[in-house]
């Protein structure tokens, strides 16, 4: 018995997925025939698409109703990951700029957020201090930076913590966590002492 099927569905053939033999043959004797349909990796976020199969004629034997068969064959999320550099600057005036990257562009925006904590206080030890992020849909990172705020006290070093809390249209890499350190650049300041 010879069986002859289409593909069609929102998934490419040969792109999406391979296996997709038209022609099928059932031996004399048997009763069954099968074959693998296997996904393929791709480098764009494109959500879950459908394969759907079809059986378009028979030889040798009757169809029995119209056989139909819709797949789906489920996308895989790109990851997120965040790093900083420098891992510190002075806070008077010193820049730190942290980035967030995708493994793979997306036809999607991915929005992710973050929190800050440490025993620097953003606004008064530093600004930049961003919380929601965006990478548009075809590229694969963003950035922004954190500057040092001077100020009177002499506090020592400081530091800045930044989590990832959450990710739209993609996920996090594990756990993605920066510490950073804020130099005291009072810390620095000389004294010059002089005689009469």
């Amino acid at each position: 018995v010879t069986i002859i099927v289409s593909y069609s569905g929102t998934a490419t053939a040969g792109t999406d997925y391979s296996g997709n033999t038209t022609s099928h043959v059932i031996s004399a004797g048997s009763t069954y025939t099968d074959w693998a349909l296997t996904g393929i990796t791709d480098t764009t976020t494109e959500g879950n698409e459908t394969i759907v199969i079809n059986v378009t004629s028979v030889t040798n034997a009757t169809e029995s109703g119209s056989q139909r068969e819709t797949l789906t064959l489920t996308d895989v999320k790109p990851t997120i990951s965040l790093s900083c550099s420098p891992s510190s600057a002075s806070e008077s005036g010193g820049k730190i700029t942290c980035t967030l990257s995708l493994s793979a562009s997306t036809t999607k925006t991915v929005t992710i957020r973050t929190s800050y904590s440490g025993t620097a206080t953003a606004g008064t030890d530093y600004s930049g201090n961003t919380t929601t992020h965006t990478i548009s849909a075809g590229d694969t990172s963003t950035s922004w930076k954190l500057t040092g705020k001077s100020d009177s006290k002499t506090e020592g070093n400081e530091t800045i913590v930044i989590n990832v809390t959450s990710v739209t249209n993609a996920t996090e890499s594990g756990r993605q966590r920066e510490t950073l350190t804020l130099t005291d650049g009072a810390a620095n300041s000389t004294i010059t002492v002089s005689s009469p």
